[in-house]
């Protein structure tokens, strides 16, 4: 989700103090608003002309530190559904940073951070929150207030200790880490690994429910894995329950630690696969009771193992008080009231159980919205937020309405979460988010784990009776007053639903039938498969013989053309000698060729000089011809031969 602003828009890298940045930049009074999904990456959000002309920004932190918060968070809420945690996951932290360095070599930090680095032109760090805003904002153009930001502090997300203890890994894995998230540290001047980090690879069972010691061995099947839906730890040993459970498993273990069991009764209404019951037994609880409408095979299969004294009871959820005997220290009701269609009536049969100063465990969706106004949601079908099945959401205030209405108070909120909205539901289509009411969570669908004590005396005290003249015993009677006197109506199926199951049913045994047969037909097919492979086997067998025979005959090539690379190159080196002596005769020849040419120039210039010479004599001839001998002239006597 990207918050614009008039001259810039903020895009929010989770677990990048983002909601900080979001509060404090709301807190200074600079006009905002939100577009795009959640955490969604810069490209994927629709922005118009305008928008795009704005400086885009974002912060990052170190690596290291990134991926601790990333770690923790999941490990606290359930891992999301994404690809990045589908290859990372792990409850140990040391494991998650090997699959994460594994999934994604060139950094599983940067590979969270680069689809923001590429659109945003200005990034600040999380270690340097409030200046980095400072400037970014003041270099957009935005009206800053700094004593807002010399104010605001930064917004944590509560994790469990058990969780932030866990998060260790050896020295070399974290160098190893940092090592592929080299290009993110130059950049942003990230350097050591924090000391903090430095420590044994531990197996985090935060969201793991502790058993104790079993007597016999637990082994599971398939039916028996299906059955489990809270993780637990038996003997030493980790049983995974669903991902989806993880989160409201470990807010309703942290609920259940605040109370001490030691020789209470505890009674768990709906309770699924017993791992509370058994839990509360561990701790010291003097007596359990497990009820469920129709009990799980798991249950059983534990109470065997542990040895131990849990009573079972199959009977609905409504009522359950006039089924057992006694009332009880603690009353634990888990993802019940949203699937529950006469939700005051669950509330009354809950109140029903409790001793004075009882606690009540409960564990439900509901709706974070509209603040300060008690509200219940009765959806139909795809109008419930995750399945048909949810009929009853309150929102906090109309839940806390509701169980005060039968005397519980003193509530205490051991955790609230968000759950995701899928956008092909009617939900999805509500007006919920856009009426601008939303507070603590940025989904209006949620869960929420809390505990309270059964006092009507100390509820009659609650000053909105004062005003009319009334109390909590009075109106809980006025409303029951119309419930038959003797005991709730039992569940009957109508004449026309049994009539319509008969004629399914007929109907499944004729396609059964049917399916019978095609298996029979499938099965004589597959058994002519099979001959077929065989078929097929052998001729696999017989053409990788030819092929073996094929890679020899290539070997044996293979050999002659090496041998042949020999020979050429040998042949290669007599031709370079033989090369080296041909330019040396060249050079030879070259230099006879420049003598014969330097004597042919000498022969041509004596010819030259000898023509001269014979031109000159012939000349003196012709003279001494013309003028005649004479006896004194020396020249004539000279000239005589």
């Amino acid at each position: 989700m990207a918050l614009v602003l008039p001259h810039s828009i903020f895009f929010h890298v989770g677990r990048t103090a983002g909601h900080f940045v979001r509060k404090t930049i709301r807190e200074m009074g600079i006009p905002t608003y939100d577009v795009g999904a959640f955490h969604d990456w810069p490209s994927n959000i629709p922005l118009n002309e305008e928008e795009q002309k704005k400086l885009f920004f974002c912060f990052v932190r170190h690596p290291l530190a990134w991926l601790k918060s990333f770690w923790c968070h999941e490990m606290q809420f359930g891992w999301s559904a994404s690809d990045y945690s589908s290859k990372t996951q792990s409850d140990s932290f040391a494991e998650f940073l090997t699959k994460a360095v594994e999934a994604f070599p060139n950094g599983p930090a940067s590979e969270a951070f680069r689809p923001f680095l590429m659109q945003c032109q200005e990034v600040g760090r999380q270690e340097n929150l409030s200046a980095d805003l400072r400037r970014i904002l003041e270099q957009a153009g935005e009206k800053v207030l700094p004593e807002v930001l010399e104010q605001a502090g930064v917004t944590t997300v509560e994790i469990a200790r058990e969780i932030l203890d866990a998060a260790t890994a050896p020295k070399e894995l974290l160098e190893k880490v940092l090592h592929a998230e080299r290009e993110l540290c130059e950049r942003f001047g990230y350097a050591d690994v924090p000391k903090g980090l430095i420590g044994p690879s531990n197996v985090c069972l935060a969201t793991y429910v502790p058993l104790g010691e079993s007597k016999l061995p637990f082994t599971t099947d398939a039916d028996t894995a299906r059955d489990i839906e809270n993780a637990f730890v038996l003997g030493g040993r980790a049983f995974p329950g669903p991902e989806y459970r993880r989160r409201t498993t470990m807010a309703i273990k942290q609920a259940m630690e605040a109370i001490d069991f030691r020789g209470k009764d505890v009674i768990d209404v709906g309770c699924m696969d017993g791992v509370f019951c058994f839990h509360a037994e561990s701790r010291g609880a003097a007596r359990v009771v497990a009820v469920n409408r129709r009990l799980r095979k798991v249950v059983a299969q534990l109470k065997k193992t542990l040895g131990s004294h849990v009573e079972l009871l199959e009977h609905g959820i409504y009522g359950v008080e006039q089924a057992t005997s006694g009332r009880f220290d603690v009353a634990v009701c888990l993802k019940w009231l949203q699937i529950a269609r006469h939700p005051l009536l669950l509330i009354r049969s809950l109140s029903g159980l409790m001793k004075e100063d009882g606690t009540l465990v409960l564990n439900t969706d509901y709706l974070d919205c509209y603040p300060g106004v008690p509200l219940i949601y009765t959806p139909l079908g795809s109008e419930s937020p995750t399945n048909s099945y949810g009929c009853t959401y309150f929102n906090k205030e109309g839940l806390l309405n509701a169980l005060a209405s039968y005397g519980f108070h003193d509530f205490v909120i051991h955790a609230e979460l968000e759950q995701g909205v899928d956008a092909s539901r009617d939900f999805a289509r509500m007006p919920f988010q856009t009426e601008s009411v939303l507070h603590d969570s940025e989904s209006v669908a949620g869960n929420i784990t809390l505990s309270c004590t059964w006092s009507p005396t100390v509820a009659d005290k609650d000053p909105r009776y004062a005003r009319d003249g009334v109390s909590c015993h009075s109106l809980v009677d006025f409303w029951d007053r119309q419930l038959p006197a003797d005991s709730l109506p039992q569940y009957q199926a109508h004449e026309h639903i049994v009539a319509h199951l008969s004629g399914q049913l007929h109907t499944l045994t004729e396609a059964s039938r049917q399916l019978k047969t095609e298996l029979r037909t499938a099965t004589a097919a597959l058994h002519d498969r099979d001959k077929d492979l065989e078929y097929t086997r052998r001729d696999l067998v017989e053409c990788t013989d030819d092929l073996v025979a094929t890679r020899q005959t290539v070997v044996e090539r293979t050999d002659d053309l090496i041998a042949t690379r020999q020979l050429l190159a040998e042949c290669t080196d007599d031709l370079v000698a033989t090369r080296q002596i041909v330019v040396e005769r060249t050079d030879d020849l070259v230099a006879t060729r420049n003598l014969l040419i330097d004597r042919t120039a000498r022969l041509e210039q004596m010819v030259e000089q000898v023509k001269v010479l014979s031109k000159e004599l012939a000349e003196a001839k012709a003279r001494a011809a013309t003028a005649g001998p004479t006896s004194d002239s020396p020249e004539t006597t000279a000239l005589t031969p």
